[in-house]
């Protein structure tokens, strides 16, 4: 399936998940991968919306001196997350 093709099927089909600002709107799916591996949980959210959000707090980390404010957390944040966390 193309991209815009699973981004239709899950708004037809699946129950967005609760609101969480500043992501917008999100769904929870269970997914297999082409060479068969299976994710139990998979969150589809708009790429575009979190790359703006990792953008401006990419810019807030260069005027920051809190270690926890660091290139590395910042990435952390943005590409793991446990299934679940803070829904």
């Amino acid at each position: 399936m193309r991209p815009e093709e699973i981004v239709a099927f899950v708004k037809k089909n699946v129950e967005p998940l609760p609101p969480w600002p500043p992501y917008g709107e999100r769904f929870r799916v269970a997914a297999t991968l082409t060479d068969g591996t299976y994710l139990p949980c998979v969150v589809v959210e708009s790429a575009s919306v979190t790359v703006d959000l990792a953008m401006r707090r990419f810019d807030e980390t260069r005027k920051s001196s809190d270690p926890y404010m660091g290139y590395g957390a910042i990435v952390k944040s943005f590409v793991t997350r446990e299934c679940g966390e803070r829904l």
